[in-house]
């Protein structure tokens, strides 16, 4: 509950990873509604990150479950 409520652009991307990582489907959620619910410009900032491009380097699959919580968001 502590990292999500402290979530940002700095935070996300090492998050999401842990989430991963430690199997806390409540922080990967928490973080993919995060992602999705930023703006573009908090987005970009947050996938120019080396923590982002590690992760997905990591974890390819997040990738796509970034792609589809974004495009299930535009068409709720």
């Amino acid at each position: 509950d502590k990292m999500v409520r402290h979530l940002d652009v700095g935070t996300a991307a090492t998050s999401l990873a842990l989430g991963e990582l430690h199997g806390c489907p409540r922080l990967k959620e928490a973080n993919l509604r995060f992602l999705v619910a930023s703006p573009p410009e908090k987005l970009k900032t947050v996938m120019a990150s080396e923590e982002y491009q590690h992760v997905i380097t990591s974890f390819p699959s997040i990738a796509t479950e970034i792609v589809l919580a974004m495009l299930a968001a535009n068409s709720a």
